[in-house]
């Protein structure tokens, strides 16, 4: 990867979305079942509309990551300023699911121009 030339990147975070076949169908479920792009589906569509509006954010589409037996995966990393690599991801199963998918929406609206945000107590795995 090439990293960014914009002077104004400040990094942030990149959301990447598990779009594999059992994902992509799991996240129609809680919505609109007629749509065939798993972005468009009501919970991706939240998630891209507010990595649009998220300075430095980014999203990955990711092909299947082997890991939905509880739900739709979503993984969450740092990006750095002018770089195209994030660093640290969380991965985060059964995304779909209401408590969990409003920490992820509000973790991932948090300001991450300073460097990483901590993931919420709900998100990180528990031992």
């Amino acid at each position: 990867m090439v990293a960014r030339t914009d002077p104004a990147d400040e990094g942030g975070p990149t959301v990447g979305l598990c779009a594999g076949m059992r994902c992509a169908a799991l996240w129609r479920r809680r919505g609109d079942e007629s749509t065939s792009d798993v972005f468009r589906a009501e919970g991706p569509e939240r998630i891209r509309n507010l990595i649009r509006t998220t300075k430095g954010g980014v999203l990955v589409r990711l092909p299947c990551m082997g890991s939905c037996s509880q739900g739709p995966v979503v993984g969450v990393a740092y990006r750095p300023a002018h770089s195209a690599t994030p660093e640290g991801a969380t991965w985060i199963a059964c995304a779909d699911a209401p408590r969990t998918y409003s920490a992820l929406v509000e973790w991932v609206a948090a300001d991450w121009s300073r460097g990483p945000v901590t993931a919420p107590p709900s998100l990180r795995r528990r031992p």
